[in-house]
């Protein structure tokens, strides 16, 4: 989670509130509006986006995670599974997939490139690398996940069939499970920056705050699925649950008009903040 959060979080929902009517229908995974050919400025501005997202997602990186340098190598020599539970996997198939989709709105936006190729190859070069250099990283943290890799390639592989399907009503978003221990999440980031050791022992049950769910909406705005969690405390164990709800959000994003359409747009599709509720099994 420590790497999909935060892609989730800024580089998805974030890139809504810039949408015009001109690329409204670029959230959707369908074709853009934009006929012609963008010029200088455009490229600039969307040079400018790419380079300040990625860019400074890079020196974030380096300074919590990789600050003491790389011991450059083979990163298959150390694999290793350091969250073995499906919840972690999840969270990098949502990001994965949203990072596509922001990838797709900027490449289409200001470089009039429709092809889901270089969304989902740059998600997945990001995605890939961040695992590489986990693995290389000298502080010995975090290793090479292979559960971690198959959720970001099942994440672009998913990106790429609702770009080929935008009418396909499955959706996975991120949610919330426990409400009243939010606020440990938003510690949480201020704890790894500046106390990784207080940080890492609360690290495996953050995941238990969280959850991760996949849905399919049968009628409307209602919806069925599935969802995914971790049993409190330092346990590895997974919790599966039934969902179902009403997509309020949604409905909210179909009675607004103008440039509150796109983020509200967003986060009905990759955040669970809906009328509904979860019957944890097991």
């Amino acid at each position: 989670m420590k790497s999909s959060t935060a892609v989730v979080l800024c580089m998805v929902v974030i890139p809504g509130w810039f949408m015009d009517n001109r690329a409204q229908e670029v959230i959707h995974y369908a074709e853009p509006p934009r006929q012609t050919a963008p010029d200088v400025k455009e490229k600039i501005k969307g040079l400018g986006i790419l380079g300040a997202g990625y860019g400074g997602a890079v020196y974030v990186a380096y300074q919590i995670w990789w600050k003491g340098g790389f011991e450059w190598g083979n990163p298959f020599s150390r694999i290793g599974e350091g969250e073995p539970f499906h919840e972690d996997d999840m969270w990098h198939f949502l990001a994965a997939a949203s990072l596509s989709h922001a990838n797709h709105f900027v490449f289409c936006r200001y470089f009039n490139a429709r092809s889901s190729a270089f969304a989902a190859g740059g998600a997945l070069l990001t995605m890939s690398g961040i695992e590489v250099l986990d693995a290389l990283a000298k502080s010995k943290k975090w290793e090479f996940s292979i559960s971690d890799e198959v959720g970001n390639c099942a994440g672009v592989g998913f990106f790429i069939l609702k770009e080929r399907f935008p009418r396909l009503p499955v959706f996975v978003r991120g949610g919330i499970r426990q409400w009243k221990r939010t606020p440990e999440l938003v510690r949480a980031p201020y704890l790894l920056a500046t106390d990784y050791r207080k940080y890492s022992k609360g690290h495996l049950d953050r995941y238990s705050i969280g959850k991760v769910e996949a849905i399919f909406k049968f009628y409307g705005n209602l919806y069925g699925g599935a969802a995914i969690s971790k049993h409190d405390g330092a346990s590895n164990k997974d919790l599966v649950g039934i969902c179902m709800g009403y997509d309020i959000v949604q409905k909210i994003r179909e009675s607004a008009s103008g440039w509150l359409q796109a983020p509200l747009d967003n986060v009905s599709r990759y955040l669970s903040l809906d009328l509904g509720f979860t019957y944890w099994m097991y």
